[in-house]
């Protein structure tokens, strides 16, 4: 009769605690952003205002500081304010959307850091150009949609939320998935009261200058996180020598078949590592940016979007 396996030793706190930062990927990236994003929202509207009042319709500071009580300046303002609004919102909506259409299949090849730093980037350059447009009291609010544009061609809030999402869908195993998922995005919505909250603090303390930089700074860490810290998920330049590391057997498995599926090796020889395959190091070893660029506009990647979104699964 075979002898049973003694239980293992309970974790010490400490244990339990290291045991717990070592699973932490993306979730500081996501409370980062939602602060940085959010600190800076809700005076933005007004640094535009700001912007008409004393540019547009050539008003001293003094008036536009006490705006509510010109009745006709305040009409002309929120009338010119609500034009620039409409004309911001399409690029912030539009630009995005085409760029998900094609960013999803694509980082099924190419991994999920690219897009989570893509994104991240943009972030870090939609804080930067308030900061300096608020720092430039010529500047029209027009300066502004230019600034848009920037954040709009690193894929905006969609972008960073789908890479960030697929990316916690790499790194855990299907148990504890929707429980990290759940975590991960109310952490990100956790930003919204907090980063509002430190706004209006931040901007009574120190003004525009200290409030769009510490969305600047916010972003900027998020960003080194990404670049530094967080090993590449999936496809041919998945880090799976750090990822082992954190991941259960099954989970390590199927990283392995991600890279098989995106360059056609054989998943059924079990005596061979596919991310060990001669294959797969000299296909990696030749992918440039321009290739990667120039795969991220072919057609192919939206029809693949499409079939997966389609696409027949168990239960559905």
């Amino acid at each position: 009769m075979a002898s049973r396996q003694p239980p293992p030793p309970p974790q010490t706190f400490w244990q339990r605690v290291k045991a717990f930062f070592r699973t932490i990927s993306v979730e500081p990236v996501m409370l980062l952003d939602g602060m940085a994003f959010s600190n800076m929202v809700v005076l933005v509207e007004t640094l535009q205002m700001d912007k008409v009042c004393l540019i547009h319709l050539n008003q001293t500071r003094e008036v536009c500081d006490n705006i509510s009580e010109y009745d006709d300046i305040k009409k002309a303002t929120t009338t010119k304010v609500s034009e620039f609004a409409m004309y911001n919102g399409i690029i912030l909506a539009v630009i995005p959307l085409f760029f998900i259409l094609f960013m999803g299949a694509w980082s099924d090849r190419y991994g999920r850091k690219v897009p989570l730093c893509i994104s991240t980037t943009g972030h870090v350059l939609y804080a930067l150009g308030y900061l300096v447009t608020s720092a430039v009291d010529s500047w029209p609010v027009e300066y502004l949609w230019f600034v848009s544009l920037l954040d709009s061609l690193g894929g905006g809030a969609v972008c960073f939320l789908t890479a960030a999402n697929s990316y916690m869908s790499d790194v855990t195993s299907e148990a504890e998935r929707t429980a990290r998922l759940g975590l991960a995005n109310s952490l990100w919505f956790l930003g919204g009261p907090v980063g509002t909250l430190m706004g209006k603090y931040i901007f009574d303390a120190g003004g525009y200058q200290v409030l769009f930089g510490t969305s600047l700074a916010m972003s900027l860490a998020a960003l080194l996180y990404i670049i530094f810290y967080l090993p590449e998920s999936h496809g041919v330049f998945a880090n799976v020598a750090k990822l082992e590391k954190k991941l259960p057997p099954k989970q390590s498995l199927r990283l392995r078949e991600s890279v098989a599926w995106v360059y056609g090796i054989d998943k059924g020889d079990k005596k061979r590592d596919v991310m060990k395959t001669n294959s797969v190091f000299k296909k990696a070893k030749h992918i440039t940016v321009s290739q990667m660029v120039k795969d991220f506009f072919n057609p192919q990647r939206f029809l693949e979007s499409l079939k997966c979104t389609f696409k027949k699964r168990d239960g559905h």
